[in-house]
């Protein structure tokens, strides 16, 4: 959180399948254990790599073997 202050970061609450963000809007997006949670993941990744940037990055950490619960 003290890095978002620094930084001038925010965040928000958002439908990961659905978000109104346009495209090309980031230069990085960040998921930290999230997609696998996500029912209809798919959507959800193609929506992170329609807003970002031409050449930006996403950078992901899943936990690899652990099945929905």
């Amino acid at each position: 959180m003290l890095l978002c202050i620094l930084v001038g970061a925010s965040s928000l609450v958002a439908d990961a399948r659905k978000v109104l963000f346009q495209s090309n809007y980031f230069d990085v997006i960040t998921n930290n254990c999230g997609f696998s949670q996500i029912l209809g993941y798919t959507k959800a990744l193609h929506e992170a790599f329609r807003m970002l940037k031409p050449g930006g990055k996403m950078v992901m950490r899943e936990i690899m073997g652990i099945t929905r619960w």
